[in-house]
């Protein structure tokens, strides 16, 4: 008797492993769900800035959803989530909009801390959303209506006051799907075409090779890696959707987002929108469609470094027929002082409006029609280094009203010249 109960219970033991295996096994399997299909009833948990730490994606009866997928260290993702928390404060009780993140509590805490102001409800340490909407990039974007059917998959770009109204509205969203395709760099783009040779004939490898191609489509990120193949005795340079100026920078050992803005980019032409994207161009992903590249080159082993370089710097300028050289020049500049006399702003505490004065010059600049915009404020150190300037954005492209804005705050905006590092873009095409 007592080894029958042994048996069974290992029996039970048994069945119960095999249920939970096959469980795991189909959530981590499971397809995201197709444009036009209802939604599982999710169980949404850890909610920050809610009602409640946790609900059910049912119980938003009525509601349309909208689930934002990002981080809060992401640029991208930080600009939606200011967009997504006005549009969910107007249109409160029509949808219900959440940040969905997998970084922990704590970082988010701390986060909100510092934006006592936004008000979104943030998903975090999410594991389940992320596996039944997968996804490669962020911000990610998930739609759906008040039935709890997904209306469309995009990037962040769709977000807007009238694009949310055609969700709420039950309009068709005919747009654009965010794929998020993979690209496998360990593999060449091109390769000898089997077909041209017999088979005996086929050369053992490739010597020396370029090629530049339109966007990698479905592919929502950029790659740049070398790739080092010592039995063939070549290295591989591949580099996956930048831009020009990225192309550029990039084998400049510069970084576009990071420390060189669109006002350092100085055209012959005014033609920046070849270069980079700005709102008043239209949407990111068009942009990006027509504006982005692939390139790929083989290069013997022993090539130095900058030997590969400038090869690829001469195939790009061949290509696009233009010269480009980043250097320092003495540049027509938009200058921020303290203001000799009047009294500063007084120092906000962090969670306050306004915009501190190294975020606001680093914002100036990213505006294309702008000069390059410095601060000579001190900001940073004990003078200006808290103080947050409000400035609003109808006066940030002229000169007189910003002057006037910041003057009222303890601050001048003088113009002058300055000695600044520059990317020259030179067009061929019109000598």
């Amino acid at each position: 008797m007592k080894t029958r109960n042994i048996n069974f219970f290992k029996t039970l033991l048994s069945l119960a492993v095999m249920v939970m295996l096959c469980a795991k096994g189909m959530a981590g399997d499971a397809e995201t769900p197709a444009i036009g299909s209802k939604v599982p009833n999710l169980m949404l948990q850890k909610i920050l800035n809610y009602q409640g730490t946790h609900t059910n994606l049912y119980d938003l009866k009525g509601k349309s959803v909208l689930f934002d997928f990002g981080t809060t260290s992401c640029k991208p993702c930080l600009e939606a989530l200011t967009l997504l928390d006005s549009i969910q404060h107007q249109q409160n009780g029509k949808i219900q909009i959440f940040m969905v993140t997998f970084e922990k509590k704590e970082v988010v805490e701390a986060f909100l801390k510092k934006r006592p102001n936004m008000k979104i409800p943030i998903i975090v340490e999410d594991t389940l959303l992320s596996n039944t909407f997968k996804h490669k990039s962020f911000p990610h974007e998930v739609w759906i209506d008040q039935h709890k059917v997904v209306k469309a998959y995009t990037g962040s770009s769709q977000i807007s006051f009238k694009n949310v109204f055609s969700l709420i509205n039950g309009e068709k969203l005919d747009w654009p799907v965010k794929m998020d395709l993979d690209y496998d760099v360990s593999s060449p783009m091109v390769v000898l075409n089997n077909e041209s040779f017999d088979p005996k004939s086929l050369p053992k490898s490739v010597l020396f090779q370029s090629t530049l191609t339109g966007r990698a489509q479905g592919v929502d990120y950029s790659i740049y890696k070398e790739t080092v193949d010592s039995l063939s005795g070549n290295i591989r340079i591949s580099i996956i959707n930048l831009s020009i100026i990225e192309l550029y920078l990039k084998l400049s050992d510069r970084v576009w987002y990071f420390g060189f803005p669109a006002s350092h980019v100085i055209t012959d032409n005014g033609r920046k929108s070849r270069y980079f994207h700005d709102k008043s161009f239209g949407s990111k992903e068009s942009w990006r469609e027509n504006n982005t590249y692939c390139y790929e080159a083989i290069f013997p082993i022993n090539l130095t470094k900058e030997e590969r370089k400038e090869m690829i710097w001469s195939d790009l300028s061949r290509y696009f027929n233009i010269n480009v050289s980043i250097r320092q020049e003495i540049m027509p500049c938009w200058i921020i002082k303290k203001l000799d006399t009047g009294p500063i702003t007084p120092p906000m505490p962090s969670g306050e409006k306004g915009t501190p004065i190294s975020s606001f010059v680093k914002n100036m600049n990213w505006i294309y029609s702008n000069p390059p915009v410095i601060n000579e404020t001190g900001s940073g150190s004990s003078g200006a280094g808290n103080i947050r300037l409000n400035v609003p954005d109808e006066v940030l492209r002229h000169f007189d009203p910003l002057r006037a804005c910041l003057n009222k705050q303890g601050f001048d905006l003088i113009k002058g010249e300055r000695k600044i590092e520059v990317c020259m873009i030179k067009d061929l095409s019109v000598l």
